[in-house]
């Protein structure tokens, strides 16, 4: 037998309202040029919701991924940046520029930014720069409550096998034997930003009117960017780490994540047994990229 369902499966929407100006001014002359302000401020308005059917919502789809609750969320950003054109030779020219950005539903940030521009002659540029980057969470990833869902793989509970007389192979039980054990995925609201270093250097060498070569050498840092473990990979490393005598698998780093509860199984009696593997969004790891962009003009009459 097989069951249809018709009708809408969900209901999500995204919206948001962006507001912002800039202005420039030239407000001194220095002995190498003029010296040039820039201001600009920005306000958005972000709005986002996504409401499953009833059916998706309980998880009753055999094979549909667990519980999807509804998520909703709403938040304000400020942003603001000044901006200098600082000439200091002739030939030699600096830009100076720092970013504030605040979100009411998470915190604000202060980000600069450093660039030079020297130009030794008509056919050689040479450019540097370094900048600070900032990346707030999204809103589902702040506010997504906990839903369940089931592991890829099949385990065996550890607590279990070490309460149960003859574990699994004595006391086979569906719930706790080669099971797909129980993984619960929701936001953090305790999630910190991802923050980047970014530098670069390069040169454009023009050495007549129709050719010219760019290359340009690049590195960005990042901090704390967001990700999940992945069920599988928690309950493995918790049973990998098991200590059957004191019941618990801190030697795992990712314990804490592994929470238990107190049952009564049939033929066992009161016992321990894992309840769920707490999939949350955090801030994992760093991540380091560098590369090189070459760029070519030939001009053919």
């Amino acid at each position: 037998l097989s069951t249809q369902i018709t009708g809408d499966v969900r209901n999500a929407k995204t919206t948001a309202w962006v507001v912002d100006g800039v202005a420039a001014k030239q407000i001194a002359t220095l002995p190498a040029g003029p010296l040039s302000l820039a201001v600009g401020l920005q306000y958005q308005s972000q709005q986002y919701s996504d409401n499953p059917s009833a059916i998706l919502s309980t998880g009753d789809i055999i094979g549909g991924g667990g519980e999807q609750p509804s998520v909703a969320g709403e938040r304000d950003v400020f942003s603001l940046f000044v901006e200098l054109s600082i000439p200091i030779m002739k030939n030699l020219d600096a830009q100076v520029a720092v970013r504030w950005d605040d979100y009411s539903d998470f915190g604000s940030n202060v980000s600069p930014k450093f660039g030079i521009r020297w130009q030794p002659s008509s056919a050689l540029l040479i450019r540097g720069s370094y900048g600070q980057g900032f990346q707030a969470p999204t809103i589902p990833t702040l506010v997504m409550p906990p839903a369940r869902s089931n592991a890829g793989g099949s385990y065996d509970d550890p607590w279990y096998l070490a309460q149960a007389p003859g574990g699994c192979e004595a006391l086979f039980n569906p719930l706790y034997c080669g099971a797909n054990l129980s993984v619960t995925y929701s936001g953090n609201k305790d999630l910190q930003p991802v923050t980047s270093n970014q530098w670069s250097v390069g040169f454009v060498l023009e050495p007549t009117r129709d050719f010219s070569v760019g290359v340009d050498f690049w590195w960005i840092r990042q901090k704390e960017l967001f990700g999940n473990l992945g069920g599988d990979v928690i309950i493995q490393s918790c049973i990998d780490n098991f200590d059957p005598a004191a019941l618990n698998c801190n030697s795992s780093p990712y314990s804490s994540l592994v929470r238990t509860r107190v049952t009564t199984v049939a033929n066992v009696g009161l016992i321990t047994v894992m309840d769920t593997a707490f999939n949350q969004t955090q801030n994992f790891f760093d991540q380091n990229t560098n590369g090189v962009d070459v760029e070519a003009k030939l001009r053919i009459p």
